[in-house]
């Protein structure tokens, strides 16, 4: 078949991730049910899924909000072909790249309401991470918002002692795991994430014209955090939908 090692790779990885996922070790329910109560006061008709995977929970986040315009990006074709089919769920438009987001944000001349990364900006080095911002402030229509969902340093925490202190976490309450699939969680974390802390995040981001960086969920073991900066509407950027609903 085509792109046989693609394929297998993928289904390699995303079998342990989609374990580690429905066991809810990496707190998205909690998350998205975060993300859906500060959805709920908004009017929100374009959205930019970046990372996406498979897209079972932003698309169920979204599902009957009236989204016009969902577009997604990920690397993984197999991971696209199973998001393509959780966006049925939504109406209006749909968009799917298979691309890397770091290198496909800069290329977005449309912009969107709001724009959400979940756990992937953090395998991004520092610099990238700040030029990230860079690019991604340009797709976020004026009035709308950009989200993440990440790991995120304590204060004066550094990546060793994170990855402590998250290695501790997994061997202690992911019972679900085989001690191999552990080991696999261990490398992968130490080979690919390099989180920042939240003063971090909101430096890169106000010098890339974001306001704000309001927290609206941080996990009981302080792990992770999804993270709210706004767009002014007077940053030249047209006027979003992004608004408190009327009531």
């Amino acid at each position: 078949m085509q792109n046989a090692e693609v394929v297998r790779e993928f289904f390699n990885q995303w079998a342990l991730y989609r374990k580690v996922v429905d066991a809810n070790y990496l707190f998205h329910r909690e998350a998205m049910a975060s993300l859906s109560a500060w959805l709920d006061g908004r009017v929100v008709r374009s959205f930019l899924d970046l990372g996406c995977g498979d897209a079972s929970f932003t698309t169920e986040v979204l599902a009957g909000r009236g989204v016009e315009r969902y577009r997604a990006v990920d690397l993984s074709p197999v991971a696209l072909d199973l998001a393509r089919e959780n966006a049925r769920r939504l109406g209006g438009g749909r968009e799917l790249i298979c691309g890397d987001f770091f290198e496909e944000v800069p290329r977005m001349v449309s912009m969107s309401d709001v724009v959400y990364i979940g756990l992937s900006l953090h395998h991004l080095p520092n610099d990238q991470k700040a030029e990230f911002f860079r690019s991604v402030v340009g797709c976020v229509a004026g009035g709308g918002a950009f989200v993440f969902f990440e790991p995120t340093l304590r204060v004066g925490e550094t990546c060793d002692a994170y990855m402590r202190r998250f290695m501790h976490l997994v061997r202690e309450d992911w019972t679900s795991l085989t001690p191999d699939e552990m080991d696999g969680v261990a490398e992968h974390v130490t080979k690919c994430d390099f989180p920042e802390t939240l003063e971090t995040y909101r430096a890169m981001a106000s010098e890339a014209g974001f306001d704000g960086g309001e927290v609206i969920f941080t996990d009981s073991s302080e792990l992770y955090t999804m993270v709210v900066f706004g767009r002014s509407s007077t940053s030249g950027a047209r006027v979003s939908s992004v608004a408190p609903s009327a009531r």
